[in-house]
């Protein structure tokens, strides 16, 4: 847990900021949920946009913001160009599931379809690197 900072955890961080040229700024993070949660409120704070495009069946962790879409069956899917916004579980207010928009994986050309019917509203693009089999 990193709750407090301490000195090797700001030398880890400037480490990282050397090795990796585009790293600015680190942020340590206790899950993967929260490390998704504070980029996608990153990506809308830079952008002022809302929406977040994130591919279905992939899996972002527990926060709101990218429970949606995770593990639909093959019945809830929707059609293939438009697929389902469906929330992880109950709980999860309508009004954040509006703001994912979802996109067939593995698919070049639905996400180009997606990133221009909301080019003005999209903040942020996410994926996994190797989406789970289910």
């Amino acid at each position: 847990m990193f709750g407090t900072c301490n000195v090797p955890e700001v030398e880890l961080a400037e480490k990282i900021c050397a090795l990796v040229p585009c790293a600015d700024l680190v942020q340590y993070a206790n899950s993967g949920s929260e490390a998704v949660q504070g980029a996608v409120r990153a990506a809308r704070g830079f952008t002022g946009r809302t929406k977040i495009l994130k591919f279905e069946g992939h899996d972002h962790g527990w926060a709101d913001t990218l429970a949606v879409s995770s593990k639909p069956s093959a019945a809830e899917v929707g059609p293939y160009d438009a697929p389902a916004r469906l929330p992880h579980s109950h709980g999860i207010p309508p009004g954040v599931v509006e703001e994912v928009v979802v996109c067939p994986w593995n698919d070049p050309a639905a996400p180009r379809t997606a990133l221009d019917a909301h080019r003005t509203e999209l903040a942020a693009v996410i994926a996994e690197a190797f989406p789970a089999l289910r």
